[in-house]
């Protein structure tokens, strides 16, 4: 099975995780209809941009894999596909932790921050 393929598949579980979450919330807090949609919006960005990240980062590793095979004068290139790929590993894992992830935790994410 190819990364894409385990990305995707990820995906489409998270995609029924949050759903049933939201499901969750709406029994047991009452959420209405409006804040349960807001809510699976914002995981759809999250999740959005963390798939994103990862197809980013995939394509870095194939660049640095294609400059490895060549010269030793792609050097610098090497050096810096893998410090791009490093901030966006970096950033994904901020992702992760960010409130956006985490909206039960805090009261300001239903007064509308982020």
């Amino acid at each position: 099975m190819s990364l894409k393929e385990d990305v995707d598949r990820a995906f489409n579980h998270a995609k029924y995780s949050r759903q049933s979450a939201a499901d969750t919330l709406t029994t047991e807090t009452g959420f209405t209809d409006s804040l349960r949609k807001r809510w699976i919006d914002e995981m759809d960005k999250v999740y959005a941009d963390n798939y994103n990240m990862r197809a980013e980062n995939t394509d870095l590793k194939a660049d640095v894999d294609r400059i490895k095979s060549g010269s030793g004068r792609h050097r610098a290139d090497i050096i810096t596909l893998k410090a791009e790929n490093d901030r966006l590993k970096a950033e994904n894992q901020n992702l992760k932790g960010s409130r956006r992830c985490r909206p039960l935790g805090g009261q300001e994410w239903l007064r509308g921050g982020h």
